[in-house]
């Protein structure tokens, strides 16, 4: 289920659980959902009704693509009504859909800072959060406040955060024919189709504008409404804004400042470049899955070939064995539409995938621009222009055999700490 082949005014009737969901009116699903999950929070985010049912109603199949009252409490239980049974509905719905959209400010960043900083033994103080984002800047906090309680903290003590001036920076980078049509290409492998009217925005304004300009220029007026009417049109603009933010070069400065922290580490120890951003854990958004994470590895040279056959300097035996098993046991499935077959051989070539820096960085910055991402922004007001990357950088744990959610409790009396 991706964002954008459904709306924020939709009911949506699940047999599966997707890893996010993008804004809508509600869940119905047939499967448990994992407590925590983003459906799960993005639901609560929305204060919109999620419901698991072990049997769906046969009934629901009639209510298809129609206009209903979906209800769920403790007190009531659940229920679905349309206009047979009430009237006025599309006036209520109107009326509900205006009320619960809450307008959130863009927070303002602070876009001087222009180092990267390694927080272990120094002073955190809320001014961070403009300009590194609020992943970084808490992570930073909790990290010091768990070292204090004696936790062994020790693989986090080169850690760094990355500043929003660096997405400023890489914003700036000069367009060129040749990152055009190197996002042209990837945008049409990616949608199916020629992604024409963003190509040709950006050969119009190649030789004069920078990255930023193009992508203000793509939010610009009748474009930005078309957006909104227009799913397939949008699905390509942003597709091509990825690809494009990837294929711009990234400034030389900002890499090697990255590098620089990165160095503090083995050349084979996978790092993890974790988004941070202004436009998350804000009240009423807390905007988990909305941005990417990727792995980095210095080890492996700028511009590798994942199809050399050669694995990244950072792979770990137990993860190439552990992906092999994966492919074996894919393959050992019945198969009958081949979709396991092709899962497999994703799975397989995937163990010569490289995770070169400059790589990383820009595909984390591209993560502003995924479809999700833009739609919730649209839902709560936020200015697209102005949300900010930065990055959390950290080691990453590739040979983990299960991780977790930590679910805190604040009362007077102390914490109540959960694990999921």
């Amino acid at each position: 289920l991706e964002a954008g082949r459904y709306n924020d005014k939709d009911i949506l009737i699940l047999d599966e659980i997707p890893l996010d969901l993008g804004p809508i009116s509600g869940v119905i699903s047939s499967v448990p959902q994992v407590p925590n999950s983003h459906v799960i929070l993005r639901c609560l985010n929305q204060k919109v009704p999620d419901l698991y049912l072990k049997t769906l109603p046969s009934y629901l199949k009639s209510l298809e693509n129609k206009l209903v009252r979906f209800n769920v409490s403790s007190e009531e239980g659940w229920y679905l009504e349309d206009q047979s049974s009430r009237p006025n509905i599309k006036a209520e719905a109107e009326t509900y859909w205006k009320e619960r959209q809450k307008v959130i400010a863009t927070p303002e960043v602070d876009l001087s800072v222009n180092s990267i900083y390694a927080w272990r033994g120094k002073e955190l103080n809320p001014q961070l959060v403009k300009a590194y984002g609020s992943k970084a800047s808490n992570f930073a906090i909790l990290d010091e406040e768990l070292k204090k309680q004696n936790v062994d903290r020790a693989q986090y003590d080169k850690s760094f955060m990355v500043p929003f001036s660096f997405y400023a920076q890489h914003l700036k980078s000069p367009l060129s024919d040749k990152a055009c049509k190197k996002a042209a290409k990837k945008c049409e492998k990616d949608e199916g189709s020629a992604c024409t009217e963003a190509l040709a925005l950006c050969d119009e304004l190649k030789s004069t504008a920078s990255l930023g300009e193009y992508l203000n220029a793509m939010l610009d007026g009748n474009r930005k409404t078309r957006m909104s009417e227009d799913p397939e049109f949008r699905r390509k603009t942003l597709s091509f804004a990825r690809r494009l933010v990837r294929a711009v070069e990234l400034p030389t400065d900002v890499l090697k400042a990255v590098h620089d922290g990165l160095a503090a580490y083995p050349s084979n120890r996978r790092m993890r470049l974790r988004s941070s951003t202004n436009a998350e854990d804000l009240s009423g958004l807390n905007g988990a899955g909305l941005y990417d994470s990727k792995a980095a590895c210095l080890g492996d040279p700028e511009g590798a070939d994942d199809d050399d056959g050669i694995a990244s300097a950072c792979r770990t035996a137990l993860e190439t064995v552990r992906i092999k098993a994966q492919v074996q046991q894919l393959r050992a499935y019945e198969d009958p539409n081949g979709d396991l077959a092709e899962a497999a051989a994703e799975l397989e070539e995937s163990l010569t995938n490289k995770y070169s820096l400059s790589d990383s960085i820009r595909a984390v910055y591209a993560s502003i621009w995924t479809e999700r991402a833009y739609l919730n922004r649209e839902y709560y007001g936020l200015v697209h222009n102005k949300v900010y990357m930065g990055l959390l950088v950290h080691p990453a744990f590739i040979d983990e055999s299960a991780n977790g959610v930590a679910v805190v409790t604040f009362t007077p009396q102390g914490a109540d700490i959960n694990i999921v």
